[in-house]
């Protein structure tokens, strides 16, 4: 099992140190918001929490298949991504075009891999074997719980837990070349007899396999009900001190309309342009380079979302810290506003 579990130390050597590569022309990874609607409501999620002023799920939003489309082309026209994954906002496969969304990307080599995270509970045999065909490179799955009874208390849904077990053991069965990634959150298998359960359980029927942290990314949501101390990051390494968000600087999300968004943090701080319009003004526009810069010299607080957001604490790489290389990166960020 050791080989299977994930680690994202390992990771980290295969990653380069972003102050040295910044501006890039193109994003490393970029994440599609395919479906704003989702089956689960998991409490330490926005879904949860549309009566606070969260109205932007309240539509469910879906992305046609004709604007991903249009999003494709732009991007592979102007160079190729590591990843591009279909996530964020919602359930991926509630969008009916998901299998001919996937099968798109992956003709048109938009990325090294085409992956889509989900929670599973949609998985049926038809679908993990026309998934499989299209050429997905990753399935990753999140887990709410190791049985039915902490679905309903996680996620608020009635769910057939060995149901989804089963679902889940075909599509590793069938997957071909997609890799199947597996995690949980840490405050679910909070006693080691229920993290052995996990691994007993998936370690078998699964490539990848991981206990992940949560972060508390939003100020509104609470996440006391975890019962977490939040001492350690996603990465499971200390919290970090870093004053610079770095996720613009290499990753852009497309939401359903084609909008171009520096993250998944929502409402968004800033939309960059349209994917669907024209990718290349979005990424390498004056817009974003301005946004940058102002990420840099420390007035993240001219945006709201930023004020409040703690993903630089909780989701920042060693490789990828931008502290006190500021100056250098302005002047390159400039130059690149000015041209």
């Amino acid at each position: 099992m050791e080989n299977k579990k994930y680690s994202f130390k390992e990771k980290e050597s295969e990653r380069k140190q972003l102050h040295e590569i910044v501006p890039l022309k193109m994003p490393f990874a970029m994440d599609f918001f395919v479906s704003n609607a989702c089956n689960f409501k998991c409490f330490y999620c926005l879904q949860s929490n549309t009566g606070n002023g969260h109205e932007y799920f309240q539509k469910g939003s879906m992305m046609t298949f004709e604007t991903f489309k249009r999003c494709i082309d732009n991007i592979s026209a102007a160079g190729k991504l590591k990843i591009l994954t279909m996530s964020g906002t919602g359930e991926p496969l509630l969008n009916p075009a998901i299998v001919e969304m996937v099968q798109y990307a992956v003709d048109m080599g938009v990325a090294d891999s085409v992956e889509i995270v989900s929670n599973g509970a949609l998985l049926t045999h038809e679908m993990s074997q026309k998934l499989a065909k299209a050429g997905l490179g990753r399935l990753r799955i999140s887990l709410q719980g190791l049985n039915s009874r902490a679905y309903k208390e996680v996620s608020g849904v009635v769910l057939d837990f060995e149901k989804l077990k089963e679902e889940i053991r075909y599509f590793y069965k069938v997957r071909k070349n997609s890799i199947l990634y597996i995690k949980v959150m840490d405050f679910m298998v909070k006693e080691e007899a229920d993290r052995k359960r996990f691994y007993d359980a998936f370690e078998n029927y699964c490539d990848e396999i991981n206990i992940e942290n949560l972060v508390p990314l939003y100020e509104d949501i609470d996440y006391s009900v975890s019962g977490s101390d939040f001492k350690y990051s996603l990465y499971n390494t200390a919290a970090s001190e870093c004053r610079i968000c770095t996720r613009p600087f290499f990753h852009c999300a497309v939401e359903w309309d084609g909008s171009m968004i520096p993250c998944c943090i929502l409402p968004a701080p800033i939309v960059y342009g349209n994917a669907a319009e024209d990718f290349n003004e979005g990424w390498n526009g004056k817009k974003r380079a301005g946004f940058l810069i102002s990420l840099l010299k420390g007035n993240q607080h001219n945006y709201k979302a930023c004020s409040t957001c703690s993903d630089s604490k909780y989701r920042t790489r060693e490789t990828d810290i931008l502290d006190g290389h500021e100056e250098e990166l302005i002047r390159r960020l400039e130059g690149k506003e000015n041209s």
